[in-house]
């Protein structure tokens, strides 16, 4: 029995244009719910993964607010649990902004803000863990992402520095 017959089918019943179409109709479905949704349909369908498992967990992440008012870096607390109770300072550090400035022969210089202060925290977050990413409330647990944190008194936006 040949492979392709007279008539262009595959083994005999199959068009080998429509078999073409239908791989790359199905690839393209798996490689755009892979990339659209993070999810391995392949794996699915074999049972290898579980979509809806999701736990949470307690992460020690470092963070930076920098350029606020010295009336909001001392609305952060300094140790203890924030509103939400999601969120604990562990530790934090307050000092004078860096800022550059240029002088009169055009060079930047650095110096410190005679205002703004730069806060630098160290938290226990408690944060979601969905197939092997870890977010807190959405966003994803990486250097350098922007956190909005929700303080009694004050809310701040701070840049993650270390996981």
């Amino acid at each position: 029995m040949r492979v392709v017959d007279e008539n262009g089918n595959l083994f005999g019943s199959i068009n080998v244009i429509d078999a073409i179409v239908v791989v790359a109709v199905v690839s393209a479905t798996v490689s755009g719910m892979t990339f659209a949704f993070g999810i391995n349909p392949v794996q699915i369908l074999m049972g290898q993964s579980d979509m809806t498992s999701t736990e949470t967990v307690n992460r020690t992440i470092g963070v930076e607010v920098r350029g606020v008012p010295p009336y909001t870096s001392e609305a952060i607390p300094a140790e203890g649990a924030a509103k939400s109770s999601n969120i604990s300072v562990r530790d934090k550090t307050v000092e004078p902004t860096t800022v550059f400035v240029t002088n009169e022969s055009g060079h930047f210089q650095q110096r410190t803000h005679p205002y703004k202060k730069s806060v630098t925290m160290t938290l226990q977050v408690q944060a979601t863990k969905t197939q092997g990413n870890t977010t807190f409330h959405g966003t994803p647990l990486k250097v350098a992402r922007t956190l909005t944190l929700d303080f009694e008194n004050v809310t701040v936006n701070a840049t993650i520095t270390e996981v």
